[in-house]
């Protein structure tokens, strides 16, 4: 994998010179219209991916993605062709191919009947580097900073919100109810984030910031998340609930449990000058979860969302207005923003562990006890979520990435490595290499 943080250009989705003209949107709209010839039923047939020079993490993040229910459903049905609004403003080239029109010939391709064992997705990589221009080249890079920068790309060119725009933080007030307070950030966002990836990827998590002293809260913090990032290194043995070893709820219990934070300003409840406590927990969760074990040192503090890092400063070093710009929590990006905070996520490190994680596969991931108390999960969309993808890293600094890909229509689990595909039981689906883990709402 690459040497150091992954570097990924930043788009802004209302930059002017960024605009598809009235003549893309309409070759897109009639693009997404056309019929598929196979039957949907079928699902996308998992089909091995060539591998044309160190490309295989981009094998296994688009693997998974490929076999991502939402969005096979919502190209493949022509669902996103009603989100292409004249007006909608796409961040994509004067002229060239768009990740839109790229990913839905991609999917439509293997939705047809080949002869093929394998196909290459070069022309993909080559749309994708248009944006990303880390990934024209050849080198080894992070499949999960692969899998953010589309589902990035696809929510840019997607969003038909009214202004697509940077998000300001509503601040925090005690007279104002919790539910309140996130209805307000939530709908501040959605004015902002209307897309098929918005609805299907996009989470919310609930920060408090309270006095180590006297317990009094003195911030709550909203922030959205695309990819939801969990330690693996530092989990504490009180955490662990079983002597199988560290599960994937050990490191979403021990991502909740209350820690330290540095402070030198004033308690506006008992005036002490004490530390403050954070404790980050599910807020809202969103249909399609997709989980980065983080496999470096603990780098929980540095992980915490700009919001939070801001409001955990001394009052004289924050921002006024907007804290240091839209949250992250303990995720890594949010939809709609651009792909930050890469600093954190070294998985290339040297120091990069790869301890065996267990995750459920055959049984659900239940995340309600991760949820906080007041948190928005209703009767109708339930906790318990199945795992459909592994994306699976062997190796170090230039290691090698596999997908482990579960086919819905056939219930069959599948090794990609590469362009090599074949049936494998569940249960080798947990090794201690799996990286990124994803799950639906069941």
């Amino acid at each position: 994998m690459s040497n150091g943080a992954v570097q990924i250009v930043r788009l802004s989705v209302d930059n002017p010179g960024l605009r598809l003209r009235k003549s893309s949107d309409q070759a897109l709209r009639a693009f997404a219209q056309r019929p598929v010839s196979s039957p949907l039923a079928a699902a996308v047939a998992v089909t091995g991916l060539r591998n044309f020079g160190n490309t295989c993490f981009m094998n296994a993040a688009l693997q998974c993605l490929l076999q991502t229910s939402a969005l096979q459903d919502a190209f493949l049905h022509g669902e996103f062709a009603g989100a292409l609004q004249p007006t909608s403003d796409f961040a994509v080239r004067d002229v060239g191919e768009t990740v839109t029109v790229a990913w839905s010939r991609l999917l439509r391709r293997l939705c047809q009947p080949s002869a093929d064992a394998s196909i290459e997705v070069r022309r993909f990589k080559e749309v994708i580097s248009r944006y990303y221009p880390i990934y024209s080249g050849y080198q080894q890079q992070d499949a999960t900073n692969f899998v953010i920068a589309v589902l990035q790309q696809l929510h840019a060119e997607l969003n038909v919100a009214e202004t697509p725009q940077a998000i300001a933080r509503v601040p925090f007030s005690s007279n104002l109810p919790l539910v309140e307070l996130a209805a307000a950030q939530m709908e501040v966002d959605g004015r902002c984030n209307d897309s098929i990836v918005a609805r299907a990827f996009h989470g919310w998590m609930r920060t408090t910031l309270a006095c180590a002293g006297c317990g009094a809260v003195q911030d709550e913090l909203f922030d959205s998340f695309l990819t939801l990032r969990v330690p693996t290194r530092s989990v504490s043995q009180s955490t662990v609930s079983s002597a199988g070893g560290i599960s994937l709820e050990d490191c979403l219990r021990w991502l909740s449990e209350p820690a330290p934070i540095a402070s030198s300003d004033e308690c506006t409840a008992c005036r002490r000058r004490e530390r403050r406590v954070m404790c980050t927990r599910l807020w809202r969760c969103p249909d399609h979860l997709i989980v980065a074990l983080d496999r470096t040192d603990d780098l929980r503090r540095s992980s915490l969302s700009p919001a939070a890092k801001a409001s955990a400063r001394p009052a004289s070093e924050q921002r006024s207005g907007i804290a240091n710009g839209r949250g992250k929590s303990s995720a890594t990006a949010s939809v709609g923003a651009t792909v930050d905070d890469h600093d954190a996520w070294r998985h290339s490190s040297p120091r990069k562990h790869q301890k065996l994680i267990r995750f459920p596969v055959t049984e659900p991931l239940d995340l309600r006890p991760f949820l906080s108390s007041d948190g928005d999960l209703s009767t109708e969309t339930g906790s318990l979520y199945e795992c459909y993808g592994v994306v699976h890293h062997a190796g170090n600094l230039h290691g090698h990435c596999t997908a482990f890909v579960k086919h819905l229509a056939e219930n069959q689990w599948y090794l990609a490595n590469d362009a090599d595909v074949r049936r494998v039981a569940a249960e080798r689906v947990v090794d201690a290499g799996a990286l990124t883990l994803f799950y639906r709402r069941l």
